[in-house]
């Protein structure tokens, strides 16, 4: 009988442990609903298959909310690439938009390697409190940052 408990306790920790070993640091903290300090929208990430997936929802002013952004975050050779879709639907058709970033080593701060615009973006948690996340975008060096705060939904 304690066998098993300390057999069931190690694979759930190896398991849990294993979950997280390709993404590591701030990144771990990304799972989870995060809402718009303003309300408009909110962003949902989680993990599959060691990377991690998340989707970008706006709600408008009569609560209807659509998905806007498809999102990704994936380890390769020791950096982090971010992948950021976007799109606009309508009626007739629908335009997207693939932006991809790459971090340096595992830091959620993110460089454009396609596009020239956004130029720039960086997640950066809260210090003491990880459930409140800041997006900065740089659009290009001349235009001033745009600052997104967002807190977890519990």
């Amino acid at each position: 009988m304690q066998f098993n408990k300390i057999l069931l306790t190690t694979l759930l920790l190896f398991s849990f442990t294993t979950i997280f070993s390709q993404l590591k640091g701030k990144a771990k903290h990304l799972p989870g609903t995060w809402v718009y300090a303003k309300g408009s929208g909110y962003e949902v990430w989680a993990i599959e298959n060691g990377q991690l997936i998340g989707a970008g929802y706006r709600t408008n002013k009569i609560g209807d909310t659509v998905k806007v952004e498809q999102l990704g975050i994936k380890l390769t050779n020791n950096s982090l690439i971010y992948t950021l879709e976007t799109g606009i639907q309508n009626f007739n058709n629908s335009a997207n938009t693939k932006y991809q970033f790459m971090s340096k080593v595992r830091k959620l701060d993110f460089t454009n390697i396609e596009n020239a615009l956004p130029n720039h973006l960086e997640y950066t948690f809260g210090f003491f409190n990880k459930n409140k996340l800041t997006i900065t975008i740089w659009m290009d060096e001349s235009v001033k940052k745009t600052k997104l705060k967002l807190r977890k939904k519990v």
